[in-house]
C-alpha cells in the first residue's frame, strides 16, 4: 500500500488525495516515482518526465516516461491531454519557471488543473538562522544546494497568477512531527500563518 511505503513522504500522499480516481496525470520531475506509486491505488494513468530516469524506483507505476530537461522539453509533441499536471518541488530547480507554466497549458484537458508544490524559504527556522547570520545550503530540503529560485507565500501566488492560472486551493505543508500533541499545536499556527510556519504549499 502507498500509505505504508511513504510514511515519511506525506507530501506525495497529500498530492494524491487531490487527484480523482482514474485521472490521467503528467508528473513533471517525477524523481523516484513516489507520486506514481501513491496514485496506483487510485487506478490513475500516470506519465512522467525527469532529467534522470535512473533514479525512478517505481518505474512500473508509470504508463510512459521521458528523460529530459523540462526547460528544453518539447511540449508540443503529441503527448495527449492531461486532467492533472503535477510540479512537485521542481519549479525551484529551474532557471525560469514562468515559460514552463505557460507552455504546459497546451497539455491540459478542458477543466484540467495544475498542482504545484513549492518549498517556503521564509519558514520560521530559516528566518531565525538568517537573524543569526546563517544561510547554509544542504543536500535536501528548503535550502537544497540545487535550488535556483526561492519562493515565499506571496511570490508563489504571484508566480501562478502571472502565468495565467487561477488559484483554487492552497494546502500548507507541515514538517514531519511525530508527536500528536506537538503536531496539533504546530497545525494551529501553520493554518493561521502559513507564510511563516508552513515548510511549503
Amino acid at each position: 500500500m502507498a500509505s505504508q511505503l511513504f510514511v515519511e513522504h506525506s507530501k506525495y500522499l497529500g498530492i494524491a488525495s487531490l487527484i480523482s480516481k482514474g485521472t490521467r496525470v503528467l508528473d513533471i520531475g517525477c524523481g523516484g516515482g513516489q507520486l506514481g506509486a501513491a496514485l496506483r491505488e487510485k487506478e490513475c494513468v500516470v506519465d512522467g518526465i525527469d532529467i534522470a530516469l535512473d533514479r525512478l524506483v517505481f518505474h512500473k507505476d508509470y504508463n510512459m516516461v521521458w528523460e529530459g530537461n523540462v526547460e528544453n522539453f518539447d511540449f508540443n509533441q503529441d503527448l495527449g491531454k492531461y486532467n492533472i499536471i503535477v510540479f512537485s518541488d521542481i519549479l525551484e530547480h529551474l532557471a525560469s519557471a514562468e515559460p514552463i507554466l505557460r507552455k504546459i497549458n497546451v497539455l491540459l484537458a478542458h477543466g484540467g488543473r495544475i498542482i504545484i508544490s513549492l518549498p517556503n524559504v521564509a519558514f520560521f527556522i530559516n528566518r531565525w538562522n538568517l537573524i543569526l547570520g546563517r544561510w547554509d545550503y544542504t543536500d535536501e530540503g528548503i535550502l537544497d544546494r540545487t535550488h535556483l529560485k526561492f519562493f515565499t507565500f506571496s511570490t508563489s501566488k504571484r508566480l501562478i497568477k502571472s502565468t495565467g492560472y487561477q488559484i483554487h486551493k492552497i494546502v500548507p505543508q507541515m514538517p514531519i512531527i511525530h508527536s500528536p500533541a506537538k503536531r496539533a499545536i504546530f497545525n494551529f499556527f501553520m493554518n493561521r500563518w502559513p507564510g511563516i510556519f508552513a515548510i511549503g504549499w
